[in-house]
């Protein structure tokens, strides 16, 4: 049915209407000349009815492709161009192989070069624990661990921010000499802050509405006795879980053994910090610690489920409005299905 449609119908019935219109003038030539007995160059009656009949399908040939080339370009370059088009189509092929070529090279350099940049990443991980081994001092923060955070309420212009800056990081100093780190100088805070990292913190704070979550995240390993570089992380504090808010619900089958019913809370524990980090709310960097519930509450509900000894909803709901800075705060609500 495709075919019927895109069909060029005016185009059809002129090729056939011209067909048909010539060789019918070819039957009447052709029957009127061998009634007469007519011949042409001397042929008999007979091979000159054949000879215009064989001119008769040559002109139907003739006027059906002369009408295709002047309707249709592409049957005119077809016919008049071919060889040319079969030159380009090898010229755009091979073109084609070789951009293939170039871009199967290309991503594979692009896979080794990343490769090797993990490598080196890794080897820098792996010098920088191994120097600090050779120190013979103990590691008193990770590259990655969060120092310090604080909500840092957003007004004022950028002398006050700079100023909020400045007092978070002079809050964070006496935390990080308690665990061991120390400024080559005694007047200087045993916190280091490239000025750059300064300046883009104070420009992200000039974009949060109300209050933002500040951050000090360590940029190395320090060890006892070294002061601590920082990198400085802006976040809005957003409200992310209403109190009494229920984040997720599922079923648990409390005739299931003790081990299984641990780890299917566990399971449950991990879709739900899951699901807050997606919402918004800030998991502890390095270790990806987020709240959640305490080891007493998660016992207590593996025993209440053991008891009931059958298929029970279990529901985790916030115990609090939850913001951006958490931590996620969440208790269990069981029920029999």
């Amino acid at each position: 049915m495709g075919f019927f449609k895109e069909l060029n119908w005016p185009l059809f019935f002129i090729i056939i209407g011209l067909s048909a219109f010539i060789a019918f003038v070819g039957d009447k030539v052709g029957w009127k000349l061998g009634k007469k007995k007519l011949t042409l160059w001397g042929l008999r009656p007979r091979h000159t009815t054949s000879l215009i009949t064989i001119f008769t399908g040559l002109a139907v040939a003739i006027v059906t492709m002369t009408v295709l080339s002047f309707t249709i370009p592409s049957v005119q370059r077809a016919l008049l161009g071919m060889r040319s088009l079969q030159e380009e189509i090898k010229i755009l092929s091979d073109m084609l192989k070789e951009k293939s070529s170039e871009l199967e090279e290309k991503t594979a350099k692009l896979k080794e070069l990343e490769d090797r940049i993990a490598q080196l990443r890794e080897i820098a991980r792996r010098l920088d624990l191994s120097i600090s081994a050779i120190r013979g001092r103990a590691i008193i923060y990770r590259a990655g661990e969060l120092v310090y955070q604080k909500i840092v309420k957003v007004k004022g212009d950028e002398k006050y921010l700079e100023g909020e800056l400045e007092k978070l990081l002079g809050e964070a100093d006496p935390i990080v000499r308690e665990r061991g780190a120390e400024p080559p100088l005694k007047d200087m805070k045993a916190l280091l802050v490239h000025p750059d990292d300064l300046n883009k913190a104070i420009s992200l704070l000039k974009g949060v509405k109300d209050e933002a979550v500040v951050r000090l995240i360590a940029a190395a390993n320090v060890v006892v006795g070294e002061w601590v570089p920082v990198i400085i992380e802006v976040h809005p504090n957003k409200l992310v879980f209403k109190k009494d808010e229920r984040i997720y619900v599922t079923e648990i089958d409390g005739s299931l053994p003790e081990d299984q019913l641990e780890y299917r809370l566990t399971l449950v524990l991990s879709k739900v910090r899951e699901i807050a980090v997606e919402k918004g709310v800030l998991p502890e960097p390095l270790y990806h610690r987020i709240g959640v519930i305490s080891a007493a509450e998660f016992y207590e509900t593996l025993n209440q489920i053991k008891e009931i000894g059958k298929s029970v909803r279990l529901e985790v709901i916030t115990k609090k409005d939850i913001y951006t800075i958490g931590p996620l705060e969440v208790y269990f609500k069981i029920s029999e299905v």
